[in-house]
């Protein structure tokens, strides 16, 4: 189950459609994270920024599997659109004169 979930994140690259069940979601996402660390590690021993790469690879599966999965709680797209967004902008909390606490 968890190799076929995997290859599933894989194959449907580009399937916006349809829905995903939770080990659809969870497993490439954990499997990822032991991924990222290692080459993150390794890419910060040879003094190579590697995992730029890799989360460039993963970034479009990412984005659609959690489109499919927010498809199994009856919500839309536009969830997988303003989280990375609400991501950056957040930790400036909104504040435009982040830059003036540098000054």
């Amino acid at each position: 189950m968890i190799i076929k979930s995997y290859t599933d994140f894989w194959k449907r690259t580009f399937d916006f459609s349809g829905r995903s069940t939770r080990s659809d979601f969870w497993v490439p996402f954990l499997t990822h994270i032991f991924i990222f660390l290692f080459v993150f590690y390794f890419g910060a021993i040879i003094d190579v920024p590697l995992g730029r790469y890799v989360v460039l690879i993963t970034m479009v599966p990412s984005f659609t599997i959690t489109a499919r999965r927010l498809h199994d709680t009856n919500r839309t797209m536009l969830f997988a659109i303003l989280f990375p967004i609400s991501a950056v902008a957040a930790p400036t909390g909104g504040n435009r004169n982040v830059c003036l606490a540098w000054d």
